[in-house]
């Protein structure tokens, strides 16, 4: 939520051109940021469930999940870095 007020504070408006690289790039942050909640709702609502059935399996699908949420994690703060470079406009 912050990100979107954020958004809308430094482009003035709610970003409706695609072409430019800020705009771009902030979809991508968007996107990633969408697949580490998804992530962390499967991990919490599916997989720690199964730790009383299936508990290997279980803790295998916990750490995998939490690795790809660590790289998109690390994909998120790069971009945020590539951010405090560009001009938003």
């Amino acid at each position: 939520m912050t990100g979107i007020v954020n958004t809308m504070l430094v482009l003035g408006q709610w970003p409706h051109e695609p072409i430019s690289p800020y705009q771009r790039l902030l979809d991508i942050k968007i996107v990633l940021i969408f697949a580490m909640t998804g992530l962390a709702v499967l991990n919490r609502y599916v997989f720690v469930p199964r730790l009383r059935t299936h508990p290997d399996r279980a803790i295998a699908s916990i750490q995998t999940g939490t690795l790809v949420e660590v790289i998109l994690g690390i994909g998120v703060l790069a971009l945020v870095a590539i951010f405090g470079l560009m001009d938003p406009n």
